[in-house]
């Protein structure tokens, strides 16, 4: 999806949705409006901040799951998309952008914010 322009003919893009605060529950939903399910969905972690993790403003990271049981449910239905995850912590397992050690780090909600893209 990378270098095609957004909100194209078949492609959705939503706008960011900052992420609550540590320890809270997280329920995203977005409206897409296309009047069908669409054929592909992903969800992206947006760093809005620099300094964390060694990621910079814009880069993205694929949400994929966490730890701990709190990998999150990504959800579509005809005219929206929506995540949900129940989370006491947010203790995602990370690899640093330079290749760094792995670790559970608990990174800084205020730095990063949630987007979905779709394709029909």
């Amino acid at each position: 999806m990378t270098g095609e322009a957004p909100n194209q003919p078949g492609r959705w893009e939503s706008p960011l949705f900052p992420l609550p605060a540590n320890g809270t529950n997280l329920a995203v939903v977005a409206t897409h409006g296309r009047g069908h399910v669409p054929r592909q969905m992903r969800w992206v972690l947006v760093s809005t901040a620099t300094g964390e993790l060694g990621f910079l403003p814009g880069d993205e990271l694929e949400v994929v799951g966490g730890n701990n049981s709190t990998n999150p449910t990504c959800w579509a239905n005809a005219t929206q998309v929506g995540l949900a995850m129940n989370a006491a912590t947010w203790n995602w397992s990370f690899t640093q952008k330079t290749g760094a050690s792995t670790a559970n780090l608990t990174f800084m909600t205020t730095r990063w914010a949630l987007k979905c893209y779709c394709d029909w």
